[in-house]
């Protein structure tokens, strides 16, 4: 039987698949937490237009060869951002949940919002995983 955490990342999989194509993404910014764990984020579209849908996904990777445990996001991630996002459609009430992610197993994490900022550079901080605390620092270019 998958583990909640298995089952809850190929339910997001498959809600980003019935989603339409995305446009540009940017190169993904990869950190690695003490634990070994190895995390990327990538926007959609890579450089936004104000007005413009931007998604912010999260991949979480456990490469190591044992189990790892964490707590994680369930329902978007935990954002701090200079860039405005006026939040779309309705809000998940559950926030996260913990478990062992095995050697091999990945989270799926995903956010975002309408660009609300004019054109610009911004500083945007993504945190999926909770234990351990790991927070993600991106650059996001607004064009004109």
């Amino acid at each position: 039987m998958p583990s909640p955490i298995r089952t809850l990342a190929l339910l997001s999989v498959a809600s980003l698949a019935c989603s339409g194509a995305p446009d540009a993404i940017t190169a993904p910014k990869v950190v690695i937490t003490p634990q070994g764990l190895e995390q990327t984020i990538q926007l959609s579209p890579a450089e936004p237009r104000t007005g413009d849908v931007l998604d912010i996904r999260s991949v979480v990777v456990n490469g190591t060869t044992a189990a790892v445990d964490v707590v994680s996001r369930i329902c978007g991630m935990d954002i701090e951002t200079t860039l405005k996002l006026n939040q779309t459609g309705l809000a998940c009430a559950g926030y996260s949940m913990q478990g062992e992610l095995a050697p091999g197993d990945s989270l799926l994490g995903f956010s975002g919002g309408v660009v609300g900022s004019s054109p610009g550079q911004y500083t945007l901080r993504v945190r999926h995983l909770l234990n351990p605390d790991v927070w993600v620092e991106v650059s996001v270019t607004v064009r004109p």
